[in-house]
């Protein structure tokens, strides 16, 4: 994985999730943890929500994470955006499901209610490719085989 990509993945929390169910998009604001050993994405849903139910009938999503909060509006021609496309999992191993949301409270304190909940659940994107946006003119894909 190419550092920048890197780095974008592990500088910022939050994500926009996309998914889809029956041929219709579904978009969800996330907060979420980079394991890099893994290459995965950490995130936690309830499992009442339409993005639970829909990464259970299409385990196929996207996520876009920039750095707009990082750079600012005088930084806008230096903005990062990367395109995360992967494989999505729940988490049942509650060992591991532990693990996880306390991997993410490190980084996401606020979230402790809501992982805590009896309905949470850790959902986890095995990453399968990459491509990152610099500014308007600097582009780069890297791809990976799922193993």
């Amino acid at each position: 994985m190419q550092d920048k990509m890197q780095e974008v993945l592990q500088s910022q929390s939050m994500c926009v999730l996309a998914t889809v169910a029956d041929g219709k998009p579904h978009c969800s604001l996330m907060a979420y943890v980079f394991a890099p050993e893994e290459r995965s994405i950490i995130m936690v849903t309830h499992r009442n929500t339409k993005k639970f139910q829909n990464v259970t009938e299409n385990p196929q999503v996207s996520l876009l994470i920039d750095t707009r909060l990082q750079d600012g509006d005088e930084k806008r021609s230096y903005l990062k955006a990367l395109t995360v496309k992967g494989w999505c999992e729940t988490i049942e191993s509650q060992s591991e499901s532990d693990r996880l949301k306390q991997l993410l409270l490190k980084s996401n304190r606020h979230l402790s209610e809501f992982v805590s909940h009896p309905e949470a659940a850790v959902i986890g994107v095995k990453v399968s490719s990459l491509q990152l946006l610099e500014g308007v003119n600097d582009s780069y894909f890297e791809t990976f085989e799922n193993t």
